[in-house]
């Protein structure tokens, strides 16, 4: 019986892995590699400064004394992610395949451990995990360096039939894609429950990324209240159903699915301006009809295919579609992760998350207004012996606007200022060292935005100054500040 209830969940879990040729196998793994290293390429750390000293939020796993080194060697940073560019490529061409995925993996593992000292790693932590979940694939097999070498030196049997082993590479980026939207889904009705649609909640996230967003659309779906409402229906519904594709055959509802989550993630790009290659990557690996491919490509190899069906308790499998159990595991280890980071609403970066991004709503647009900040820009001025001026612009091409930008928020925010001395000193010497002008007097400034409910419009107020700062007597001169804080 409980073999019988196995073949059953085996069966449902499988379901939607194609049978795929070791052939493809090897064209899909030179594309992978290809996606893997052009993320990479849009994450690269290797120009980004030293973070200094930084215990990552929700990142047990980055607390290590050798990484906290490692990110404050931007030298080894940049050596390690040629190393990494270097064990893709020799993946790519299957070449000591098998070595050069562990590779990857480990040299991945570090880097992203890395990027937890800077910043978090939502938009490559579904990637990564899938990369981890794929070390068992047979990545040599079919088209590669090291299946010809062996070719070539007659230690190999041909095999033509198409195998889920195979297809489980294509398939496994698709699942954790969906358990990740899933997710996101979860933590939109566990936040703000059925008002997250019925407020129209994709309208405040419009006007609020509407300034970076490539197109103006967005402020427009602001103002139709029934169409935001028909959109965040759709964005719930969709981040929800995306999980179920993987358990689908191809078929028409697999299809306006699998068109859903492309819609979804074409709607972040164009209403958000949220470009995740990694989310991309893992849609096209799972969605791409590789199956189909296959059979056009290599439809005179598989004609001779024998399928030998294996019996359980009335339940027929094929040796062929039969899963080994360090596959199944991995498939449980993700849904179960997933779910139990879900359910019980916590985040270990990068293996676990709820995926809170966007989940907030408010009761009305005049609860909005109260209550939202714009991404408006801030303004850096300073007051120095040359006099007054603006280095907003300067800030920003030097990099050193974030710094300055945290620093002074958390000085705001109630960080006493005598702690802050390391960090302001670390500032003005770097700000000197760059552009061989002294800091002096800081004053952080803010563009407040407003929106028009009516129009669609957004207009500017008055610049508020937040906090000034005088840098060399580490004193805040503006706003008056509790005397605690200033030691």
């Amino acid at each position: 019986m409980l073999k019988a209830f196995y073949f059953k969940v085996h069966r449902f879990l499988t379901r939607g892995i194609p049978d795929i040729s070791a052939e493809l196998l090897g064209i899909y793994r030179a594309a992978f590699a290809l996606g893997i290293a052009f993320v990479l390429s849009e994450l690269t750390m290797s120009y980004w400064e030293a973070p200094g000293f930084v215990i990552p939020n929700h990142a047990w796993l980055a607390d290590w004394h050798v990484i906290r080194w490692l990110a404050n060697r931007p030298d080894l940073v940049g050596l390690l992610e040629r190393f990494t560019f270097v064990a893709l490529m020799l993946f790519g061409v299957g070449l000591w395949t098998r070595w050069a995925y562990g590779a990857v993996v480990l040299s991945l593992t570090v880097w992203t451990l890395v990027r937890l000292q800077h910043t978090g790693t939502h938009p490559w932590a579904a990637l990564f995990v899938a990369i981890l979940g794929l070390s068992i694939v047979r990545w040599s097999d079919g088209f590669s360096l090291d299946r010809q070498i062996q070719r070539w030196r007659g230690l190999m049997v041909k095999t033509n039939s198409p195998k889920r082993i195979y297809g489980f590479a294509m398939w496994l980026p698709g699942l954790v894609l969906g358990t990740a939207m899933c997710g996101a889904s979860i933590a939109k009705l566990h936040s703000s429950g059925l008002a997250w649609i019925s407020n129209g909640s994709v309208k405040y996230h419009f006007v609020l990324d509407s300034l970076r967003a490539p197109v103006d659309w967005g402020l427009w779906v602001a103002t139709q209240h029934w169409v935001a409402v028909g959109l965040s229906a759709g964005a719930i519904l969709t981040e929800g159903l995306l999980i179920v594709a993987a358990f689908l055959r191809p078929g028409p509802l697999r299809t306006l699915i699998v068109i859903g989550g492309f819609a979804l993630l074409m709607g972040f790009f164009l209403f958000q301006n949220e470009v995740w290659f990694a989310w991309w990557l893992l849609w096209a690996c799972c969605f791409t009809p590789w199956e189909r491919l296959d059979q056009y490509f290599f439809k005179k190899r598989f004609s001779s295919a024998k399928m030998r069906p294996v019996e359980s308790d009335g339940i027929s499998l094929t040796l062929e579609s039969k899963m080994p159990l360090a596959y199944m595991l991995i498939v449980l280890t993700v849904i179960g992760s997933q779910a139990s980071a879900s359910l019980f609403q916590f985040e270990q970066e990068p293996l676990f998350s709820d995926y809170p991004m966007y989940s907030n709503t408010y009761e009305s647009t005049a609860d909005f207004d109260a209550r939202a900040d714009f991404d408006a820009s801030f303004r850096y001025l300073i007051q120095n012996t040359a006099g007054d001026q603006d280095i907003s612009q300067l800030v920003d091409d030097l990099y050193l606007d974030e710094p300055i930008r945290d620093a002074l928020l958390d000085i705001l925010q109630g960080q006493p200022i005598g702690l802050m001395r390391d960090r302001i000193d670390w500032i003005s010497e770097t700000f000197y060292e760059r552009t061989n002008m002294t800091l002096g007097t800081v004053t952080l400034m803010r563009d407040d935005l407003e929106f028009d409910w009516t129009s669609g419009r957004i207009s500017e107020k008055r610049p508020r100054t937040l906090i000034t700062v005088d840098t060399d007597g580490h004193r805040v001169l503006y706003p008056t500040l509790p005397s605690e804080l200033e030691h």
